[in-house]
């Protein structure tokens, strides 16, 4: 692993994300949430898990069973009188951990509302995420939210930054010829994005829909 932030690597990756032609055109429902349910759930769920495969289904029985509807109290109100199973079923997915992770992290947030003096759960995401910086993630302490669950949910907020998964690494790896941190990959595709006079979100976007795709076919020729 290295670190770094020279031009030299940012020409690279631009050189490299030039060859890859990608498609800037998709904009991706997840950007554009107005349910801070929306927002928490699909970070939550989406952790390690396929997004069109297993995570965009859960979403769409969200919104068809009016869960993004309510409230950060209100899930936690359902989910602490219903119990984890019911909102598993509504999901059609088992996985209680998750239900849990959802709960807490909606707790959080809860808490932050009066600090940042918000409106509403909406305002609290978007203020917490454009005074956020990555480096927060090391003290954000919510079990399974890590650097990239924690720039995802800043991403779903409406900052305009990235998001240190598996696919941008690899598209680090075969730009620059090595790894490096996360928190230096987060600097690396902004500085990239800006380069390019492109939205980091939306260059993260192209990225990680490229190199999943790219995964999913030699998966399938395997």
């Amino acid at each position: 692993m290295f670190k770094l932030m020279g031009n030299d690597e940012v020409e690279k990756m631009v050189t490299h994300i030039i060859s890859l032609r990608l498609s800037f055109d998709h904009e991706p429902e997840e950007h554009n949430y107005c349910s801070s349910v929306l927002i928490l759930s699909d970070a939550i769920l989406s952790v390690r898990r396929n997004y069109k495969i297993v995570v965009r289904p859960i979403i769409n029985r969200i919104q068809n069973h009016k869960l993004h509807e309510k409230s950060l109290e209100q899930l936690v109100q359902f989910i602490d009188e219903h119990g984890s199973q019911r909102l598993m079923d509504l999901w059609e997915y088992q996985d209680k951990e998750r239900v849990v992770r959802l709960r807490s992290l909606s707790q959080k947030f809860m808490g932050l509302k009066a600090k940042l003096n918000a409106g509403d759960d909406l305002e609290t995401l978007r203020l917490w995420a454009n005074g956020a910086v990555p480096e927060d993630s090391k003290t954000f302490r919510i079990k399974g939210v890590g650097i990239a669950t924690f720039q995802y949910l800043r991403i779903l907020s409406g900052v305009d930054t990235v998001k240190p998964d598996v696919h941008l690494h690899q598209a680090v790896m075969d730009a620059i010829g090595g790894r490096c941190s996360d928190f230096d990959l987060i600097r690396l595709i902004e500085a990239t994005a800006r380069r390019m006079e492109f939205p980091a979100r939306k260059l993260d976007y192209a990225i990680w829909e490229y190199y999943s795709d790219k995964a999913r076919s030699t998966r399938k020729c395997a």
